[in-house]
């Protein structure tokens, strides 16, 4: 966690959103500097909310939160690279979400190395691409390596990472091993 500053700034990869009370959503991100946390961004379901494109699974933000006793709060957002692009075509958005699960099953709370985390803006930038399905998937084996874990090319990246993780994957099984 930040420790025990009352602020903070990180870019992160949003990976995923639930809503939470009335026109709350908590927000899991993966950043460099803290590796993958959840915070709340309050009002964010309101129509008239600013913040609540740049806060959708695969947008690439600059967000500055507030340490708060629980999770920290959002206070601002600023979209970098956003995913509506890719929303257009079914089976790119369900590969994308699957590497953003794939994501979100592999890292913790922790800070992540600069070459982790540059494989990781790598991967969502050969997604946003449109980048073939074998590419997208060295990557994510390369990935896997990196994180310390031996290469299983018999099995799916998904099996992998259920194994990995002890948590079958819930999107769409896309990332298989034939082509």
């Amino acid at each position: 966690m930040p420790g025990k500053r009352h602020s903070f700034h990180i870019s992160a990869i949003v990976l995923k959103r639930s809503n939470f009370g009335e026109t709350d959503r908590v927000v899991t991100v993966l950043s460099q500097e803290l590796g993958k946390i959840s915070v709340v961004a309050k009002g964010v379901r309101k129509l008239n909310s600013s913040r609540t494109a740049s806060l959708e699974p695969g947008c690439l933000v600059d967000m500055f939160c507030l340490q708060s006793h629980g999770l920290p709060l959002v206070s601002q957002t600023k979209l970098i690279i956003d995913t509506q692009a890719i929303r257009t075509d079914l089976i790119q958005i369900k590969r994308f979400f699957q590497v953003l699960e794939i994501f979100d099953q592999l890292f913790v709370e922790e800070s992540l190395d600069e070459n982790t985390f540059g494989l990781v803006l790598n991967i969502h930038q050969s997604l946003l691409n449109h980048d073939s399905h074998q590419h997208v998937q060295s990557q994510l084996q390369e990935l896997l390596q990196l994180l310390g874990f031996g290469s299983q090319s018999h099995l799916s990246i998904s099996d992998q990472v259920s194994q990995l993780t002890n948590h079958k994957l819930h999107s769409f099984a896309f990332l298989t091993t034939s082509g």
